[in-house]
């Protein structure tokens, strides 16, 4: 028998996109499915929207709760799901029409725990786009976390949109969306599901399309002031991730040194910026200080962004990230060339 596949559509005020979503799901070559909406507190039509989806579609379920957040809107998607796998679907993007079938395809080379797919961003037409795909297929979990440094460059690992997961491990484990977070909620779900990974496969193919737009509403254009917290949290779980697998040196350590660098000094930067309040990361792991140090030794900004950090210099700090961006990105230019080549 066919393996049910469940989709879950989290949706906030998205009334006029909603339905963009929804039928590009209803296109799916792929029939065994069940989608289940679950509205979060929308203050326009977005639930009625979904309403009259669910009174025309059998397969098609519509909830509303209480707003609050994606995480728990998601996490009740996971609860009233029946499908043996799963599937995330942002209200305002598509998938492609053959998402489903593909992903059943993989299925049928393999028991995988997890398949994973490319993004294709577009603009309301279609017609502007840009992709972030993986550099190969991969179908090895050996592969997969040595090429994890190549997979985070090409934001392939953060997302959960872009990945069929196994209900079973969700509920088993009592996975769930943290939603104390606005921010890495989704990054920090899936280094918890990572860690039951026994196979996987990684498709070069974009199967999924992320709706690029001016909407000051949408989640990943906006600046949390949890960003610092989230980040600090969600890196030494990667290290933890790469240390479990054997795969914690190389081009894997030294990538994570200069995202998590830069991932430091953006956040703090926009902090300032934002409230025009400094926030010195507290409680930073040693083996986060080992990554801060080793990005350190190939730049001068880095250098003395790891001092003033070390020292507890606001003073100096502030004047550092009061720096042009353009110096930051500069400095970076000889690690990323450093990291341009993938395993192969």
């Amino acid at each position: 028998m066919l393996p049910l596949i469940t989709v879950v559509i989290p949706v906030y005020n998205r009334e006029k996109l909603l339905f963009r979503c929804v039928e590009s799901v209803l296109a799916q070559d792929y029939t065994h499915y069940e989608i289940i909406i679950v509205d979060d507190g929308s203050s326009d039509n977005s639930y009625a929207v979904a309403q009259d989806y669910a009174s025309r579609y059998e397969n098609i379920q519509a909830i509303t709760q209480k707003n609050s957040g994606v995480s728990v809107a998601r996490n009740r998607g996971i609860e009233l799901s029946n499908g043996e796998y799963i599937i995330f679907v942002d209200s305002d993007d598509t998938i492609d029409a053959k998402m489903l079938s593909t992903y059943v395809h993989e299925l049928e080379i393999a028991d995988y725990d997890l398949v994973v797919c490319g993004f294709k961003n577009i603009d309301i037409e279609e017609k502007k786009c840009f992709y972030e795909v993986p550099f190969c297929n991969i179908n090895s979990i050996e592969i997969f976390w040595k090429s994890f440094y190549s997979l985070l460059k090409n934001h392939i690992l953060r997302s959960p949109c872009n990945k069929l997961y196994k209900t079973k491990i969700i509920k088993e484990n009592c996975l769930v969306f943290n939603p104390s977070f606005q921010i890495a909620e989704d990054a920090l779900f899936n280094t918890e599901y990572y860690k039951y990974l026994k196979n996987v496969s990684v498709l070069t193919t974009p199967l999924y399309k992320v709706l690029v737009h001016d909407d000051t509403g949408r989640l990943s254009q906006k600046y949390h002031t949890n960003f610092i917290n989230a980040q600090s949290l969600l890196y030494p779980e990667y290290v933890k991730l790469l240390k479990l697998n054997n795969s914690y040196y190389g081009k894997n350590k030294k990538y994570l040194a200069y995202e998590y660098s830069n991932t430091l000094w953006y956040g703090m930067e926009r902090e300032y910026k934002t409230n025009k309040n400094l926030i010195m990361p507290g409680n930073i792991p040693e083996e986060m200080w080992e990554l801060l140090r080793l990005h350190g030794k190939l730049n001068l900004p880095y250098r003395l962004f790891y001092t003033y950090l070390k020292r507890k210099d606001e003073k100096s700090m502030t004047r550092l990230i009061k720096l042009p961006v353009s110096l930051r990105k500069i400095a970076n230019i000889p690690f990323r060339l450093l990291c341009k080549t993938a395993y192969r």
